[in-house]
């Protein structure tokens, strides 16, 4: 069960049948994402229901934030993306682990997600912000540093 590894993984204190009482009776198809949610805020954890996207988890990651991902996979199934690197994202759908390439991990994955930590969850709209404000940043840094080469470019002309 993701909940499970996700409360073992992020040094929660629990026990299975204590995890199971909270969870309550499953649906046919299981637990539904807002149930998962509430749980994990009933131990104290921070949750963010989101639409996102593999890109906007690397960024996450970069930033310094520390959580853990269940994915929606097919409205009915649950997985837990425990990191992405480069093109890669590294999986566990209890009890097995795998990688999944960028490109199968997006043809089964929609961006639905579950995002639990015991730290600070930014919005997806801070999201985007800060990866305005950060290719701004790149942009400007770009642009001055064209202008100086530029500059040294003409200067050194007008030298000779």
């Amino acid at each position: 069960m993701c909940l499970a590894v996700v409360l073992e993984a992020l040094d929660i204190d629990y026990s299975y049948a204590d995890l199971l009482g909270r969870l309550g009776r499953p649906f046919k198809d299981g637990f539904p994402i807002s149930t998962l949610a509430e749980v994990s805020e009933s131990y104290g954890l921070n949750v963010r229901l989101v639409k996102t996207n593999f890109e906007s988890l690397q960024l996450r990651r970069k930033r310094g934030e520390r959580f853990a991902c269940i994915c929606l996979i097919d409205d009915k199934h649950f997985l837990l993306c425990n990191d992405i690197q480069d093109d890669t994202a590294f999986v566990i759908d209890p009890p097995n682990t795998y990688e999944r390439e960028r490109a199968a991990f997006e043809a089964m994955w929609a961006g639905h997600a579950l995002l639990i930590s015991n730290g600070t969850l930014v919005s997806e709209e801070e999201l985007i912000g800060f990866k305005i404000s950060w290719l701004s940043v790149w942009g400007a840094i770009a642009v001055s540093t064209i202008i100086c080469m530029g500059t040294v470019y003409l200067l050194k002309k007008r030298l000779r």
